[in-house]
């Protein structure tokens, strides 16, 4: 657009969707492709994200045909053939409309079911750890909506002394794969102070698609990331795994999520491990369990001090901290020498008590 408004070039893409041809629209006023009683509110969107007041333009285009287009268009300042001019993009959002449209009838008809059923819901969030209920879920409890239970951690407190242990156990088999579903009876604590039974349930929606197929591939020197891209060439003899495009994709972008951590992801998922297997928090059992390289858990720290911030250990030796995270990050975790490992080894088993006179 010139600074005036006038169209100076569009792409193809415009004149497909809105029906009109070239010479309908260069050089005519961008209002054009607005409806008459959109164009006081088009106009003042676009001024004020020039003066950055504003992200977006969300008034709809308007077709040769009389219809609507829901989009949104963002517009800025720049340059065209060294004259000054708005640049603008529009985004179609029909798609997206609709995807929120359906999830919002679906919400509205759960709410239903659940208000029929006189049921509460919650939504654990594993990478988070972060635990989202409804309203129902406090009222069966007596507690004042929105009150602090918006973690599992704080859930365990509530429930009863003696069906702690198999309710843990049954979430831990879900966890694991060993059952379809999660399903405990227990008692849980209210606000009065009595405890009330609950029939909780619940099924895992989101996969952990390495570990899946890292036990059907078994023990290989490649990533599971390579051997999906590759058609999985180690799998046993006479087994295929047959993927589509689009299924190939989602799950290699599943696995690079898993594997890109940052600080908060990798501290959410050591407060997690107890709940999701049954091993003990160690650092060989959590790298295989979750397949995150030495390499990856070492560049965020230490892993005792790790665990410190995920508050799965109450404290540890400050005693050459940095010594020691230096030697396993620079130099440990990149060598692959037997007889240097050996000689750690001996002098770790000695407590590192060196007689220099015996050194040869």
């Amino acid at each position: 657009l010139d600074m005036g408004g006038r169209m100076l070039y569009f792409n193809s893409v415009v004149t497909n969707r809105l029906g009109y041809t070239v010479n309908e629209l260069l050089h005519e006023h961008v209002l054009k492709v607005h409806l008459p009683d959109k164009h006081e509110e088009a106009t003042q969107k676009i001024e004020g994200m020039l003066r950055g007041d504003e992200e977006v333009c969300r008034v709809p285009l308007f077709c040769k045909d009389a219809t609507e287009i829901p989009v949104e268009t963002k517009v800025k300042k720049g340059t065209w053939s060294g004259k000054d001019v708005l640049i603008g993009i529009s985004r179609d959002t029909t798609e997206r409309r609709r995807y929120e449209k359906q999830i919002k009838q679906n919400a509205e008809r759960l709410e239903l079911a659940l208000l029929a059923s006189d049921a509460g819901l919650w939504d654990w969030n594993l990478k988070t750890n972060e635990l989202v209920l409804n309203d129902k879920w406090f009222a069966m409890r007596g507690f004042e909506i929105g009150q602090p239970v918006n973690n599992l951690e704080t859930w365990e407190t509530l429930l009863h002394p003696d069906d702690k242990k198999a309710t843990m156990i049954s979430l831990n088999n879900h966890l694991e794969n060993k059952t379809p579903f999660y399903q405990a009876e227990y008692r849980s604590l209210t606000k009065s102070g009595d405890f009330i039974w609950i029939l909780d349930t619940g099924k895992i929606v989101e996969y952990d698609f390495e570990g899946k197929f890292r036990a059907l591939v078994g023990k290989t020197n490649t990533s599971i990331q390579k051997e999906l891209e590759d058609d999985f060439p180690h799998l046993p003899l006479g087994c295929t795994i047959n993927l589509e495009r689009k299924a190939k994709d989602f799950i290699l972008q599943n696995i690079r999520n898993a594997t890109s951590l940052n600080i908060n992801q990798l501290l959410n998922k050591i407060r997690n491990f107890k709940y999701q297997t049954s091993l003990p928090l160690t650092l060989k059992n959590f790298s295989s369990f979750y397949h995150i390289p030495l390499q990856l858990i070492y560049k965020k720290g230490n892993w005792m001090r790790l665990c410190v911030m995920a508050e799965q250990e109450s404290d540890y030796s400050l005693t050459n901290e940095k010594e020691i995270h230096r030697a396993i990050s620079k130099k440990w975790l990149s060598c692959n020498s037997n007889s240097y490992f050996q000689f750690i080894l001996s002098l770790a088993q000695k407590d590192f008590k060196i007689r220099f006179n015996n050194l040869k």
